[in-house]
């Protein structure tokens, strides 16, 4: 959040699931809390990268 708040200018964040098969229910709860305080500060939060069972992961959330 210190980055965010002395980058005024960010508008988007990227995170690449490239080499991550799998996530557990706590690395997706603070995913989810991530995507939530950037909503706050009018950024957009893109995944690329994400792998065809992790992708289920985040649709059953």
């Amino acid at each position: 959040m210190k980055y965010v708040d002395e980058n005024p200018e960010m508008k988007v964040i990227v995170i690449d699931f490239d080499m991550i098969p799998y996530i557990d229910s706590s690395a997706m709860e603070v995913l989810e809390n991530i995507i939530m305080s950037m909503e706050k500060f009018d950024i957009e939060v893109y995944f690329t990268g994400i792998h065809a069972n992790l992708w289920k992961q985040f649709e059953s959330t």
